[in-house]
């Protein structure tokens, strides 16, 4: 009875022993199945740690690269600042001068123009003015003389005027010589004055007569000469020669008749 449970309990143990064994077996087939598994994992990570260290060299070359990009592009950003602010600089510089020969080039017009017409021989200076100027010719003291812009343009010195019959033009050689009336109103310069005038100048002459129905008639004559006392005052133009006294009287007649507005201007040739 002893004997037969103790062979079932030693079969009982060799069945367990075969059994331990087989688990055995089993966990270092399943530890080498692991062991290797460690050894594939250890090379992959091995693998991918070179691989990421390369890739970590790769960034650190191409962040080195971008960083020495960047530092060119801030050099170059202020290069070009600095080229900006100094063209900048320039053109504002540029503009400085620019303005201040204009300032010195209308002073210089200014002066000019005042020089002009504080030596001027006629209106031709002074423009589109119709106003009373002052004028300078050799041989006689300035004088003042009215200006038109209204009938031929600018620039015309009227030398004689007769709206209405306010002031005789019955007059005698030496009033004519000298002239009378008002500037104005009616008047005439002065043959005097007129010898002078056209004497260093050549000057056209513009004659422009309105009667009562406000028609107007003109005439225009270029290089208006007259002569000296000596020569009669006479009128030299275009080879036509006619007595100066002969056209006022001529005209006076005329305005006494039909004509009432007369306005006789010269203008000196440039």
């Amino acid at each position: 009875m002893k004997s037969e449970q103790l062979q079932t309990k030693i079969t009982e143990l060799q069945t367990r022993h075969e059994a331990q064994q087989e688990g055995l077996r089993k966990s270092a087939k399943l530890i080498s199945e692991k062991d290797k598994r460690i050894v594939d994992l250890d090379k992959e990570l091995e693998a991918r740690d070179e691989a990421q260290k390369e890739t970590l060299k790769e960034t650190q070359q191409l962040q080195a690269k971008v960083n020495e990009l960047q530092t060119k592009i801030e050099e170059s950003d202020k290069l070009k600042d600095s080229l900006i602010s100094e063209k900048d600089k320039r053109i504002a510089d540029l503009k400085e001068q620019i303005q201040n020969m204009n300032k010195n080039k209308q002073f210089e017009d200014k002066l000019i123009k005042f020089v002009d017409r504080a030596e001027a021989s006629s209106c031709l200076p002074f423009g589109n003015s119709n106003d009373i100027q002052t004028i300078r010719v050799t041989g006689i003291e300035a004088f003042k003389v009215p200006c038109d812009s209204k009938f031929a343009g600018n620039g015309w010195t009227v030398i004689q005027r007769r709206l209405d019959g306010s002031v005789s033009f019955d007059r005698n050689w030496e009033e004519y010589k000298n002239g009378f009336g008002d500037l104005r109103g009616n008047f005439w310069l002065g043959l005097e004055k007129l010898h002078l005038i056209t004497k260093f100048h050549p000057h056209e002459l513009y004659i422009q007569l309105e009667d009562f129905k406000n028609e107007t008639r003109y005439a225009r004559y270029s290089n208006f000469i007259i002569g000296n006392e000596a020569q009669a005052f006479e009128l030299l133009s275009s080879g036509i020669m006619i007595k100066v006294m002969v056209i006022v009287l001529l005209i006076t007649r005329v305005v006494g008749g039909l004509i009432h507005v007369i306005h006789v201007t010269l203008m000196e040739f440039m």
